[in-house]
């Protein structure tokens, strides 16, 4: 009876023991995707790293175009993880290590987006959606997200300075009149506290800045740029030096001291219209009612959007012209253009090929090999490219894509055909600038390649011809990054990641045009298309009327 009652007390201080270890483990956050030690943080930045290296298709690309090698800042990258203290400081310096690619697909996402983009695509992107908790992915997300603004960012900038025709010019000053003494709309910073202003914006890489002021890569003049100068954050007065009316002189500009928050947002993007009902679209007439204008602000897929873009078009069959304005689309769903825009209007098949080339790596290739049979990818040589470039376009074709670090690229031959299309003929523009982005960059491309429309504006944003980018989860954290899985060549066999799609009729903004369009913006009326202040606009205005009876 004794060594019953022993061992019933046994048993008893053993259960309670695991209790007591279970409990522990739920108060204190015991699970493994979160609270991490520095030796899990320190294993998911050495498996990301290593899936990056060996898999993703421009790391090579930046380093020739954009003068960093990503790949050479390894120790950067995990000193900056070995600092980390906490989960909050461990997803900055990941979302940081990601920002330096500089590249619009590779990011930290949210669980909305991963269930989106798995639901349309194939098993592999499917399998880490269903395999990985949404709240694991959000907490991550949302700790990655920039540290809230403190009082030293928030100070008031002196002046807004865009970049335009390839410099950074001053568009607007502060309403302070010691600022607006020294300032004046058309000034062009050429350095900015002793450092020419495109060192001053290089040295700008990877750091958290405003959405507008994130880094872009000039194909035309083969730099990076911000679209809005960020000043620096330091308290100092900015010392500049700037050019005006032939002259260039020296200024020293102290912070606005009253809050004025100006910005250029660019492009506009307008509301109504006629017969809208999706918040996506604004549908107008121009030209004294004969050019049909549609402004479609994404291509992620919308389900009352195909019935109003087809009732649209049908509305326009009998214009001469048509402009569909894509400026600001950074994308979404490749079949959104295909199905509802090129095949409501086209009265023929129309159809482009282009070349795939991606990375010999073990990560992708179970997505390759899914979206290569969805989409029927057939793979060609690293020689039959060449021969099928010919001697005139075989030096566009990227380096890197004929060495071993690259697979043998696939060709991707797209057909579009009508779909109950109103077979339209007048002329089709396409407003395109450096934000059409990812599957907007994928229409203005096909639009150009196949001539079904006249693109118009700036150098769109690239990284459009491609197939769906691919999702990792880090092991210990559940973290899920994205990053592009192909570079897509243009027609011309270059990269469309390095030189993006130079429109057919290239137009840029004048600074007159700028301030223009911020005076009608304080005027706080409701916005709609307007030629005088639009000069992509104004261009496509006259294209489309000329030759047609007024």
């Amino acid at each position: 009876m004794q060594t019953h009652r022993l061992g019933l007390r046994r048993f008893s201080s053993a259960l309670t023991a695991v209790l007591l270890i279970c409990l522990a483990c739920i108060l204190t956050g015991c699970a493994r995707w979160k609270n991490l030690t520095a030796e899990q943080m320190l294993e998911d930045f050495e498996y990301l790293f290593t899936v990056l290296r060996d898999n993703h298709p421009y790391l090579a690309l930046k380093a020739r175009a954009e003068g960093y090698d990503w790949l050479a800042h390894k120790d950067e990258f995990g000193k900056a993880v070995g600092e980390s203290t906490d989960d909050r400081s461990f997803a900055q310096a990941i979302a940081s290590m990601l920002r330096q690619i500089n590249n619009g697909h590779t990011d930290i996402v949210p669980a909305s987006f991963v269930k989106d983009v798995a639901g349309w695509n194939e098993e592999p992107w499917k399998a880490i959606a269903k395999d990985t908790s949404a709240s694991h992915i959000d907490y991550w997300c949302n700790l990655a997200q920039p540290p809230a603004a403190t009082a030293a960012s928030e100070r008031q900038s002196p002046f807004l300075a865009v970049y335009n025709a390839g410099e950074y010019v001053i568009v607007a000053a502060a309403p302070s009149k010691d600022i607006q003494d020294l300032l004046e709309p058309g000034m062009v910073v050429l350095e900015v506290n002793g450092r020419p202003a495109q060192d001053y914006v290089k040295s700008q890489r990877g750091l958290p800045v405003p959405w507008q002021s994130r880094l872009r890569f000039d194909p035309a003049r083969r730099v990076v740029y911000q679209r809005e100068l960020a000043l620096p954050s330091s308290g100092e007065p900015i010392t500049l030096t700037v050019r005006f009316h032939g002259e260039t002189f020296s200024l020293k500009v102290p912070w606005a001291t009253t809050p004025w928050n100006r910005a250029c947002p660019w492009p506009p993007t307008y509301s109504g219209g006629k017969g809208s009902g999706s918040p996506n679209l604004y549908m107008d007439t121009l030209g004294d009612g004969k050019v049909a204008y549609v402004q479609i602000r994404s291509f992620l897929p919308r389900p009352e959007d195909p019935q109003i873009l087809a009732g649209f078009f049908e509305s326009a069959k009998d214009l001469p012209a048509i402009i569909i304005d894509i400026r600001g689309n950074s994308g979404g769903n490749t079949t959104y253009w295909m199905n509802d825009i090129v095949g409501r209007l086209t009265p023929e098949p129309v159809e482009c090929t282009y070349y795939l080339a991606c990375r010999p790596g073990d990560y992708i290739r179970p997505f390759v090999q899914a979206k290569a049979q969805a989409v029927s990818l057939s793979q060609v040589t690293k020689g039959e490219l060449l021969d099928r470039a010919g001697e005139r376009l075989r030096p566009n074709i990227p380096p890197e894509v004929l060495t071993y670090d690259f697979a043998d690229p696939f060709a991707l031959r797209m057909v579009v055909n009508s779909r109950d299309s109103i077979r339209y003929r007048g002329r089709v523009f396409v407003l395109a600038d450096d934000l059409s982005f990812s599957g907007a960059e994928g229409f203005a491309a096909f639009c150009k390649a196949t001539g079904f429309a006249t693109v118009v504006g700036t150098w769109t944003g690239g990284d459009g011809i491609a197939i769906t980018p691919v999702f990792v989860s880090l092991p210990n954290s559940g973290m899920v990054v994205r990053f592009p899985v192909v570079m897509g060549l243009n027609p011309d066999f270059a990269a469309n990641a390095e030189t993006h799609t130079r429109p057919d009729v290239l137009v840029e903004q004048s600074v007159g045009d700028i301030v223009a369009y911020l005076a009608k913006l304080d005027m706080r009326e409701g916005l709609t298309p307007g030629p005088s202040w639009d000069a992509a606009l104004r261009e496509c205005l006259r294209l489309a009327l000329d030759g047609v009876s007024r």
